[in-house]
């Protein structure tokens, strides 16, 4: 796979808890939180909202399922609401969801249609955003034999991590090979990605590249930058006054625990690089 795969780098961070402090960017405070919360990587959560919803909550695909801020697809939502839903305060709505492999219901149709509605709230599409890369992670991880790259996390959300796991494979191997050919119902959904302008279909190499561009972590970090710059200043403006009254800058507090700041965005200068996370301890404190 030299050909084919970016130096990897650690997709998470240390676990930080954050103050609760009023947002002014409801997209930006919602990715910042499941950043933080979870410990997987700031830059790596905007680049994969940019390019799935151009940040907007409430975003709908034409052509599939998808929808909010990450597009998650019917049972993927359904799926990660089941298995960490009760975590986020989903009690009732976790437990309404049964089945397995893939195949997920809800017998009471109210019941569904407000689960699938849930999608549109950033906070709950970022939190289970990073639940899902998760669980991408140690998939792709145990499947391929390494660590994942970011961009190779990104397959993962975009083809699921089984999808992910073959087109990483099929690109080593057969690199020249029609791409629709092999995934034709993601090809159907997502033209721009399988075929080019004049309608050819992309090979398996081409696709990978194709979804993997762009998620280098110095990519990622101007990336990230260029999008919450703008919310991040109006956050300051409208802490403003806080930092007054308590003598400091509130806006710097959101990100401090103690001595030590959450290491969000290595985009952010005055934050440490991040460090790979102990995923025995993120086991046990999940458990």
């Amino acid at each position: 796979m030299s050909g084919y795969v970016e130096k990897p780098m650690f997709l998470f961070t240390t676990l930080a808890k954050t103050q609760q402090e009023p947002q002014a960017d409801p997209v930006m405070g919602a990715l910042r939180t499941a950043s933080a919360n979870s410990g997987v990587s700031f830059d790596y959560l905007v680049e994969t909202a940019r390019r799935e919803s151009a940040l907007k909550p409430a975003a709908k695909a034409a052509t599939s399922s998808a929808r909010g801020l990450f597009q998650f697809i019917e049972q993927t939502w359904l799926s990660v609401v089941r298995s960490d839903g009760a975590k986020a305060g989903l009690e009732k709505e976790a437990a309404a969801i049964s089945g397995g492999r893939g195949r997920f219901t809800v017998n009471d149709s109210a019941m569904r249609q407000r689960i699938l509605a849930l999608r549109n709230d950033p906070e709950l599409s970022a939190r289970f955003a990073a639940v899902l890369a998760r669980q991408n992670h140690d998939s792709l991880a145990k499947s391929i034999g390494r660590e994942p790259t970011q961009g190779e996390l990104y397959m993962a959300h975009f083809l699921g991590a089984e999808g992910a796991r073959k087109l990483i494979a099929g690109a080593a191997a057969t690199p020249g090979a029609s791409a629709a050919a092999q995934f034709p119902n993601a090809a159907r959904a997502n033209t721009s990605i399988f075929y080019d302008r004049a309608g050819h279909a992309r090979s398996l190499s081409q696709v990978y590249a194709r979804l993997t561009r762009g998620f280098s972590p110095s990519e990622l970090a101007v990336k990230a930058r260029a999008v919450a710059e703008p919310a991040r200043a109006a956050q300051q403006e409208t802490a403003a006054p806080l930092a007054v009254a308590a003598g400091g800058n509130a806006f710097h507090s959101l990100f401090v625990t103690g001595k030590a700041q959450a290491p969000l965005a290595p985009s952010q200068p005055a934050v440490a690089a991040p460090r790979p996370l102990d995923l025995a301890y993120f086991r046990r404190r999940q458990g």
